[in-house]
């Protein structure tokens, strides 16, 4: 699910809710190389998510 932020502070984030409201998921790319990071996706999620 996108955040709602994206729509509200930073007027973007269409692409996702388009996707979110069809039911398709969002898919990780084919290639390891891009792919989000593991290591830095768990740092954000403690250190921004959790610190606001």
């Amino acid at each position: 699910m996108a955040s709602p932020l994206l729509r509200s502070d930073w007027d973007n984030g269409e692409e996702f809710y388009r996707r979110a409201d069809s039911g398709s998921p969002i898919s990780l790319p084919t290639r390891q190389v891009d792919r989000p990071n593991r290591d830095f996706l768990i740092w954000h999620a403690d250190s921004v998510f959790l610190a606001s």
